[in-house]
């Protein structure tokens, strides 16, 4: 069979995507899907409802054309066995989070969003001798898993919250301030991986948080907002090898 001028099919693919794109369909580059990683702020402590957490509003706001997971788990450490008192690479949340991941497929564009160390910043986890480091070593396995996979997702470290001023829980904001917070940054600038603050929209507005750590519905949607904007602004590559412009563009 004869085939059109490569030209000529080019100008239909760009044609379609034009109508796509004003059918208000998501943009190619936004990820497939998106793994929501972490604690209790992950799970949605705080919110009224399960529709009101970070990852539900998350969905809403990419679409259909994304699959949005949570994997949160409250009260999960970064700190890991023999440190942490409820390490997030022992919970049922890992291996499954892990799963999601793997199976999205070869073509799949997946972005993973950490969101641990608030709980590792409690006295009883954080004083012991060593931990700085081993919180550094620990919190980069969690990551370098993930990265690791087939799927080659995108990892995305978040800050974690609890800054402000009071928080709850025993958690401690001049730990995440001074301690694990530059962390998570090194490690994320170490790996050029983005970073998701998340810290400083609850810092500047306490009024966001119902107990100084957990958001409220409010509080979830900004958090929402934000990592949206970091997974479209530095969207997932897929790591298939046959896009629909390259499968056009190799059949003539």
């Amino acid at each position: 069979m004869a085939h059109a001028p490569l030209a000529s099919r080019v100008l239909v693919f760009a044609a379609g995507a034009s109508i796509l794109s004003a059918a208000g369909c998501a943009d190619e580059t936004w990820p497939t899907h998106v793994a929501c990683v972490g604690d209790s702020i992950t799970f949605g402590d705080g919110a009224s409802a399960p529709g009101e957490t970070y990852p539900a509003a998350l969905q809403g706001m990419l679409g259909s054309s994304t699959v949005v997971e949570n994997f949160g788990h409250s009260g999960a450490t970064a700190l890991g066995p023999g440190a942490g008192n409820l390490p997030y690479e022992s919970l049922p949340e890992y291996a499954a989070a892990t799963s999601f991941v793997t199976q999205a497929g070869p073509d799949a564009r997946v972005g993973v969003v950490v969101l641990l160390g608030a709980n590792d910043s409690k006295a009883a986890l954080w004083d012991a001798p060593g931990r700085s480091e081993r919180f550094r070593t620990d919190y980069a396995q969690i990551v370098d898993h993930f990265a690791s996979l087939p799927t080659h997702p995108t990892v995305y470290v978040a800050t974690p919250l609890g800054v402000g001023a009071l928080p709850c829980c025993g958690i401690r904001g001049d730990v995440l301030t001074r301690g694990i917070t530059p962390i998570v940054q090194q490690l994320a600038n170490e790996r050029s991986l983005p970073i998701v603050d998340l810290s400083t929209i609850v810092a500047r507005h306490p009024e966001l948080l119902v107990d100084g750590v957990h958001p409220n519905d409010k509080g979830y949607q900004a958090l929402a907002t934000k990592v949206k904007e970091t997974l479209t602004s530095r969207p997932p590559k897929s790591q298939g090898n046959r896009s629909w412009l390259g499968r056009l563009l190799r059949s003539h």
